[in-house]
């Protein structure tokens, strides 16, 4: 036996290692199995909603009024209330089935946030996965089973409120109702509007990609010719008619082909149907409105005529629904009129006088504001487009939703839905929205109406989303509470903040790639948060001291190297972009600081103005004393402007005060009460003094009121 003799270093050295390996993998937790929450929903559902923010969703669920009369929907925000007092912050997903409607269940992942000790509703944990309300049999739960593993990967709209997979369970002969096709959804639910994009799930019980997917959409034409007295309006588009008859006969319909149809719909681009009280209308649009006047040589025997319009006999009742159904039902068509590209059959001749009128009045659904703002944010060309008024949006969520009581559902006007097929995809897009007429231009006008959850504490203030170049909103409730708003009412994001705000949020650019955040200080902390509510490192900054002014932001070149100064008291402190102290500036002094510390650049030099009790002091960038100021000043509370190359302010007594670059003072009386207010640009100075605006040298008397500060 032959031995190699090892020394005592490289042994301590190989025990030393092998030593470490085992502690750290001794410290190493065991690794969790992290189930997918879709995997436990129930085979039973019908519904499906996957919410990202549970909070938000609840919030815009109870701000928007058609939302808000439907009873099916409280005991879901009932739950997600109590799922939010128990810290639930993870995405969630909502299962309902449609057979027993009073039953709903909640799937999510557990986090650390999540309290199960505060949840007072049944739940049963699985691995990491939560599953909370009815349980389901998870024997026979799986991931959607009905729309396979990446169901909600195909909805991509960043700004939904909620996506939503939708199966119906009965099978009914009435294909052409969206609620009869497997649906996928991303639903924004704003104040004022419903918004609905998604696509329709392709499979042989399909029948809308059957009958649809051998059309090429169109922009629809036949509302150009319906009265806006209708309560429901439908279209299809029609390219190639023969193949369209063999589509409806494969999914189940017979049809009734004649050569009179094929002549006739060879020149027919959109088939349409509308309801005015108890009566329907058929509408077609014509390419080639001579060829189809030829087809019709059978059927000109005119029974009368109407502001120049004759009323032409038609005696096939049922022609349309032996080839149309279940697209159309009515079967008693007895004349039409024929109105330029457009012709309209009925089995009355009341109705065809009010299609004369509207259309030679101009008072058709195509040209009234409320239709066309549904179309607007509706895809110009369709496959099949149908769209209903108040009344009818009324009855037919009582219907859909079993709603025994009268519901009102305020200024929405009504609803629109379409499905445009486009490369093998079946779109589904749908809108319901507030009327708003035109304001005029002196009109003040309400855009939308939100209600917090709790009380606000600051104003809400403009931000610029730079994404939309539009308005949104940000505002702090009284439990410290930050929200981000949208110009149309929904809820961004909501962020829980350590104190009050203190002054007005102020945006930078702190990556100088066109994208802004807010800036801002609460007593113990300076944020600044990205659109999206994140926290932006090495921010948020924590102060032991209390900060007791808004945050002061200098931006001295205009080249976004911001500096951030911080008030604390007497003191102040400044830092950079990277949260780091600023070396070489100091400033602390016996007198405490009664405003936030502006930056002022006067021939290339930079000033840092701000007042303490009665002293303006003027510094350098480094802190020190650049200009020392003659006189006291007894201040009025209002901010310091540079006027005429002047700072300038009003004191206590209501008179105008001025200081130059020598630091000598000048007052000018005014004459302006203890409580106004004062605005300036470089040139122009405006004074607010009780109900006297003045101007320059031009005086205004308002109304006796509260006023905010004027703004140029």
């Amino acid at each position: 036996m032959f031995e190699v003799p090892i020394d005592d270093l490289a042994l301590m050295k190989t025990h030393f290692l092998l030593f470490l390996s085992l502690l750290i993998w001794s410290c190493q937790s065991p690794t969790k199995t992290i189930d997918r929450p879709e995997k436990y929903i129930p085979n039973s559902a019908s519904v499906v909603l996957k919410i990202s923010s549970p909070e938000h969703f609840t919030s815009a669920l109870k701000n928007n009024i058609v939302f808000e009369q439907i009873p099916l929907f409280e005991p879901l925000i009932n739950t997600l209330e109590e799922l939010n007092v128990a810290g639930l912050k993870n995405e969630l997903f909502v299962c309902y089935d449609s057979k027993n409607p009073q039953s709903w269940t909640f799937i999510t992942t557990t986090t650390d946030t999540f309290s199960k000790a505060r949840l007072k509703l049944p739940f049963k944990a699985v691995n990491t996965v939560l599953i909370i309300g009815a349980e389901p049999d998870l024997s026979k739960s799986q991931e959607v089973h009905f729309l396979g593993d990446d169901q909600f990967t195909q909805l991509n709209n960043p700004n939904a409120t909620f996506s939503m997979v939708y199966q119906p369970k009965a099978k009914t002969s009435n294909w052409t109702s969206p609620y009869q096709q497997p649906l996928f959804l991303d639903i924004v639910v704003k104040p004022n509007s419903i918004e609905i994009n998604g696509i329709t799930l392709q499979n042989d019980s399909n029948s809308w990609h059957k009958l649809f997917g051998t059309n090429k959409p169109q922009r629809q034409h036949l509302s150009a010719v319906v009265p806006t007295e209708a309560s429901k309006f439908s279209s299809f588009t029609v390219t190639d008619f023969e193949l369209f008859s063999t589509q409806l006969d494969s999914i189940g319909n017979s049809t009734s082909t004649t050569p009179f149809a094929i002549d006739l719909f060879s020149s027919i681009s959109e088939i349409g149907r509308f309801n005015i009280k108890e009566n329907t209308a058929i509408a077609l649009k014509s390419i080639d409105i001579q060829s189809t006047y030829e087809s019709l040589t059978a059927y000109q025997n005119e029974l009368s005529s109407f502001r120049s319009v004759p009323i032409f006999e038609f005696n096939i009742p049922d022609f349309f629904k032996s080839i149309f159904y279940p697209l159309i039902e009515i079967d008693n068509i007895n004349q039409f009129v024929i109105l330029d590209d457009y012709l309209v059959f009925s089995n009355t001749e009341d109705i065809l006088k009010l299609v004369v009128s509207d259309y030679l009045n101009k008072n058709t659904l195509g040209i009234s504001t409320v239709y066309q703002n549904n179309l607007k944010l509706l895809s110009d060309d369709m496959s099949y487009q149908s769209s209903i008024n108040s009344t009818t949006l009324e009855n037919e969520l009582r219907d859909l939703f079993n709603i025994e009581a009268a519901i009102d559902i305020g200024a929405f006007s009504g609803a629109s839905y379409q499905l445009v097929h486009d490369d093998n995809v079946m779109h589904f897009n749908g809108v319901l929205q507030a009327f708003k007429s035109k304001p005029s231009a002196s009109a003040v006008t309400e855009e939308f109406s939100l209600v917090l959850e709790n009380d606000l504490l600051t104003d809400p203030q403009f931000v610029t989303n730079h994404l939309t170049k539009q308005k949104d909103i940000v505002v702090q409730d009284k439990e410290h509470q930050l929200y981000l708003i949208s110009n149309s009412g929904s809820i961004r994001w909501k962020k829980q903040l350590q104190g009050p705000i203190l002054g007005p949020i102020q945006q930078i650019d702190l990556y100088r790639n066109e994208r802004l955040q807010l800036a801002f200080a609460t007593p113990n902390r300076v944020y600044v948060i990205d659109r999206n509510g994140k926290n932006v490192s090495p921010f948020p900054l924590r102060f032991k001291d209390a900060i007791t002014q808004p945050l002061s932001i200098f931006d001295y070149d205009k080249n976004r190297n911001y500096r951030f100064v911080v008030t604390q008291n007497n003191a102040l402190l400044m830092y950079d972009r990277q949260g780091k102290t600023v070396k070489g500036f100091r400033y602390k002094s016996s007198q405490k600081i009664s405003k936030p510390p502006q930056h002022f650049r006067i021939r290339s030099k930079d000033y840092i103005v701000f007042p303490t009790a009665n002293q303006l002091k003027i510094l350098d960038r480094r802190g020190n004393i650049r200009v020392k100021v003659k006189q006291a000043i007894e201040f009025s509370g209002q901010p310091i402007y540079l006027y005429k190359g002047l700072w300038t302010t009003t004191n206590a007594a209501g008179d105008l005060v001025q200081v130059n670059t020598k630091g000598s003072v000048s007052f000018q009386e005014l004459q302006l009460r203890r409580d106004h207010q004062l605005y300036t640009s470089s040139k122009s100075l405006v004074t607010l003094s009780e109900n006297q605006l003045q101007i320059k040298s031009n005086t205004v008397e308002l109304d006796y009121g509260n006023y905010t500060t004027p703004k140029f």
